[in-house]
């Protein structure tokens, strides 16, 4: 499932290039959020584990993985993001393979968060 919640969020942008280059993947969640409610960022959600294999009912108690993205240098909601501009990825995961937070170009860090997705798989 692939969830774009948006508010006319400023990276936008960012979400929908994330939908666009991850339509092939297949989990039971797999959510993309923009917003600008106190700094610009996309958060990316999702697990590996059907919903009735979650101890207790519980997102966090699957193989979860949370992905936040945002602006470089971190810019708020006040300075905007900026179509373009560099983005900073961190990553909240109960699984062992890590990813290291990345700061570069939008494609750049899209395309390794995807990349570590398929590789979790």
């Amino acid at each position: 499932m692939l969830l774009l919640e948006e508010r006319t969020a400023s990276m936008k942008s960012v979400a929908d290039r994330i939908i666009e280059l991850s339509g092939d993947i297949q989990l039971p969640v797999f959510n993309v959020f923009a917003d600008d409610n106190i700094a610009s960022s996309v958060v990316v959600r999702g697990t590996f584990d059907p919903k009735g294999e979650w101890e207790n009912g519980l997102f966090h108690n699957s193989r979860y993985f949370i992905f936040f993205a945002k602006p470089a240098k971190n810019y708020r909601w006040n300075d905007m993001y900026h179509e373009g501009d560099n983005i900073t990825v961190k990553l909240l995961s109960k699984l062992e393979r890590e990813f290291p937070e990345f700061t570069g170009t939008p494609d750049e860090a899209i395309n390794l968060m995807i990349q570590w997705i398929k590789d979790c798989q």
